[in-house]
């Protein structure tokens, strides 16, 4: 048999449940919310990060656009010496907000850097005997250039006329540049933020640098973001270390991604629903105790009543004791007047039962007893 203190605990217990069932959902839904928050915050930076050297590859996209219109390139391959020294003199000018290079190409090779002097041409970077002439505009992969130059990638722009690509006009996109746009944002502590190119080579990378330049990713994270134009992932830095982040694949098929470690990203959702949890679990212990002291308080003067009725089978007068329950003092009351009753009619009876055994004696024996 279940005692009267379970069954209060029970009914405070079963009572509560469905305030702990709101508040396990409001908590579920807490964590929820700030795992979105961590998530969305990647994604931000990650959206961030590509917007911000997005504006960069545009800028060169379209000043590639505009010199390869330019009226010095119409003759093609067969341009002058005189329009070359002045379209090296425009390029010069219009790069020179920006780090990097201009070269024109032909299907020769090449026919000017503006990083050589008119006499160097021909031992500028990336100078080839032959080549194929590109009729699309794209963004080329890292690549490592001669002469001490480095790594760079190039915008290729086809410089058209009359219906055919005459020359190619390259851009040049020097990391460090590129760089220097990471590490000037306010980033997330022990976050990662990297850029690859479309074969999956480190463009740039915070943090770490130049260590990381010319570096391939790890073949799973580029399986992972095959097909996908964006998303979250999780991988191994090339730190060695666990993250969880988030990547987004330009048009021209590079990406940019921002992860944190595992640990980090796994303790920031439960530390910021510590408070939720600490205030449930305080409300639960508060609940079972004062469950507890109600228990006690109403099973005590029960208990009580049992000692009553062990006295009245005793056959000894009970005592009025008020517990503070109106019911069980009622109960305590009646069984206290009952115990009186008994014991005027036990004493009646005793009474009773010697004046008829002196009154046998008397009758039988002739005698008094």
């Amino acid at each position: 048999m279940k005692s009267i203190r379970l069954r209060l605990l029970v009914l405070v217990v079963s009572a509560l449940l469905p305030a702990f069932l709101a508040a396990g959902w409001v908590i579920g839904q807490a964590y929820l919310n700030e795992k979105a928050l961590v998530e969305n915050s990647l994604r931000d930076t990650t959206r961030a990060l590509s917007m911000m050297v997005g504006q960069d590859l545009a800028r060169r996209t379209d000043l590639a656009r505009v010199l390869a219109e330019s009226q010095m390139l119409d003759r093609g391959a067969d341009i002058s010496a005189q329009d070359l020294a002045r379209f090296r003199l425009q390029a010069r000018r219009a790069m020179s907000p920006m780090s990097g290079w201009v070269e024109l190409h032909s299907a020769e090779g090449l026919l000017l850097s503006t990083l050589a002097l008119p006499t160097e041409t021909s031992t500028a970077p990336n100078a080839d005997s032959t080549q194929l002439l590109l009729d699309a505009p794209s963004i080329q992969s890292l690549q490592e250039a001669g002469d001490g130059m480095g790594f760079h990638a190039n915008v290729v722009q086809p410089v058209r006329r009359g219906g055919r690509t005459v020359l190619n006009l390259t851009v040049s996109i020097v990391p460090q540049e590129v760089q220097a746009l990471i590490d000037s944002q306010t980033l997330p502590r022990d976050s990662v933020a990297t850029i690859l190119d479309d074969r999956g080579t480190v463009v740039a990378r915070h943090p770490g640098g130049a260590r990381f330049l010319g570096a391939k990713a790890t073949p799973d994270i580029l399986e992972k973001f095959r097909g996908q134009k964006e998303g979250l992932f999780e991988s191994v830095s090339l730190d060695g270390v666990p993250t969880i982040g988030y990547f987004s694949r330009s048009p021209q098929g590079w990406t940019y991604l921002s992860a944190l470690p595992r640990d980090r990203y796994m303790s920031a959702v439960p530390s910021a629903l510590a408070p939720l949890l600490l205030a449930a679990l305080l409300l639960l212990g508060l609940s079972v105790g004062g469950a507890l002291w109600v228990a006690r308080g109403i099973s005590d003067p029960v208990l009580s009543l049992r000692q009553l009725a062990a006295r009245m089978r005793a056959g000894k007068l009970t005592e009025e004791r008020p517990s503070g329950i109106a019911e069980i003092d009622q109960v305590a009351a009646a069984l206290h007047d009952a115990a009186a009753e008994l014991g005027g009619a036990r004493a009646d009876l005793e009474q009773q039962v010697e004046e008829a055994v002196a009154r046998v004696f008397s009758e039988v024996l002739g005698v008094d007893r």
